[in-house]
């Protein structure tokens, strides 16, 4: 799967094919096809489930499943899982792989509704994923629009996003959060029991702090209320930005609304 820049720039290279499933042995050179196994987390415990053809019907919304393809694993959470369930899944994967002494193979975390293309090629049937590339668009435009009526920069914000094969990792809300609600041009820090009572009149502040694959990563945004004012919106992003340029690490900048 490409995006038209994409396949523009392997044309130069005479074209581009799918990946094949098979995998080289680094020892023979001969191709081997790795079995893959899906195993079910349920009280504590790795239970291994046997099919036919590994289909999506097999991944149940309130469960979470090791898929293990050899030289990758992923643990897949179902949306109503708690987060007890996908800790002790990440844990019992992480653990396998070690005591199979499995250096080479690593773990990657999927959450149901966000799964990446090559963990759905994994399984001979996937149902197809709604085209949201309108609502993108549209959201993209509406903060476009505001920020320019108050004379900030928007070059670039309309181009749509750089169709890609892997998106980018979901947060597994293990990390470290903070919701600041917005007073005019300051913010005041919430409670841990308030972060979760949003109110349509007023904008807000987040930042998400979690353990990335090589270092700490930190997801800053802003929401917006219907009914919030202009000036506060406009307030939010300012605030946010200078909280991103601020960070000692890597931050990410989103606006929801």
């Amino acid at each position: 799967m490409a995006d038209a820049e994409a396949g523009e720039f392997w044309a130069l290279f005479g074209g581009f094919a799918p990946l094949p499933r098979k995998t080289a042995s680094e020892e023979t050179g001969e191709e081997t096809e790795a079995a893959v196994k899906l195993l079910c987390f349920n009280q504590g415990q790795l239970e291994p489930i046997g099919f036919e053809s590994l289909t999506h019907d097999l991944l149940e919304t309130n469960k979470c499943y090791l898929l293990d393809c050899g030289a990758q694993m992923y643990v897949w959470m179902g949306r109503t899982t708690s987060l007890q369930q996908r800790k002790g899944a990440s844990e019992a994967a992480e653990k396998l792989l070690t005591g199979d002494s499995r250096t080479k193979s690593h773990v990657m975390k999927m959450i149901e509704g966000y799964e990446t293309v090559t963990f759905k090629s994994k399984f001979n049937e996937w149902p197809p994923t709604p085209d949201l590339k309108l609502s993108s668009e549209d959201g993209r435009g509406k903060v476009a629009a505001l920020l320019k009526s108050q004379g900030l920069d928007v070059k670039g914000l309309m181009k749509s996003a750089p169709v890609t094969e892997e998106p980018e990792s979901y947060i597994d809300c293990t990390g470290h959060l903070q919701v600041w609600r917005v007073n005019g041009n300051a913010k005041t820090l919430l409670a841990s029991s308030e972060q979760s009572k949003f109110y349509t009149g007023d904008c807000y502040i987040f930042q998400y702090t979690y353990t990335g694959e090589d270092k700490e990563e930190c997801l800053i945004g802003t929401w917006f209320g219907n009914k919030s004012v202009e000036e506060e919106r406009v307030s939010a992003i300012s605030l946010a930005s200078k909280m991103v340029q601020a960070a000692k690490f890597q931050a990410t900048m989103v606006v929801t609304h």
